[in-house]
């Protein structure tokens, strides 16, 4: 697994760090973070990015607005949303707009392999 790249975008250090450590634990290294959307969406046009976790409460720009500025770049960018808020209605949203996945806060390591596995397998 470890051959993937993975851009990590949220607002919060320590629930970056926290789902850092968890893909270091799935022998993933090559990790980008990003605080805000600005510079995510800078990093996603300069860098090769396989998967991206985008956090949905962003201050500024929104996930759902950064989820669709990703897909201009890519339409095929692989990207998860992460939300301790996970509404019917916010899944939904994430799905429609081509959001691989929805991954509810605090992360269970369990749910980021299926993730890593689904970016494998598609």
């Amino acid at each position: 697994m470890s051959n993937i790249t993975v851009l990590i975008v949220d607002d919060v250090s320590n629930m970056r760090s926290l789902l850092a450590s968890s893909l270091r634990s799935l022998d993933i290294s090559t990790i980008k973070e990003a605080s805000n959307t600005m510079d995510a969406i800078e990093i996603y046009e300069k860098k090769h990015i396989d998967i991206v976790f985008l956090d949905l409460h962003m201050p500024k720009i929104d996930g759902f607005e950064a989820l669709k500025r990703i897909r201009l770049i890519n339409p095929n960018a692989f990207v998860v949303i992460v939300s301790g808020e996970s509404s019917i209605n916010n899944v939904k949203k994430a799905i429609q707009m081509g959001a691989k996945g929805f991954i509810v806060k605090p992360y269970q390591l369990g749910k980021i392999k299926g993730m890593i596995d689904k970016f494998h397998t598609q």
